[in-house]
């Protein structure tokens, strides 16, 4: 099936929003069973927005550089502050919408540039 590729990339964006929320949370579950989240721990966590943006290239086929950077600035907007200054109630698919939206908001510029490349 052929997907254009301003649609694509859009797509890509939100499967990477989704998988860095994820994946953060699912790495700062496992840092943080004693208790305590150290500084180290929080730069091993930082590695896991860019292992979503390698994950999300290779299953949608998208550049990898472009869907790590914006994995990273899916963490930092949209969910940083909800990720450390949530309860620890908050269902899981609640972040996984902020992911997904922040991806596919971050996503819209590249998006764009790919529809006017398309017509020019």
């Amino acid at each position: 099936m052929h997907v254009s590729p301003p649609l694509r990339i859009c797509l890509a964006g939100c499967l990477t929003g989704v998988l860095t929320c994820l994946s953060f949370l699912l790495v700062h579950a496992i840092l943080t069973i004693d208790g305590v989240f150290s500084l180290v721990e929080f730069g091993v966590a930082l590695t896991a927005p860019g292992i979503a943006g390698l994950i999300a290239a290779r299953l949608c086929r998208e550049t990898k550089i472009i869907l790590i950077i914006l994995a990273y600035l899916t963490f930092l907007f949209p969910l940083f502050g909800p990720l450390f200054g949530s309860s620890g109630s908050e269902p899981i698919w609640q972040f996984a919408l902020l992911g997904l939206i922040g991806g596919f908001i971050w996503s819209l510029p590249v998006g764009a540039i790919r529809l006017i490349r398309l017509f020019l």
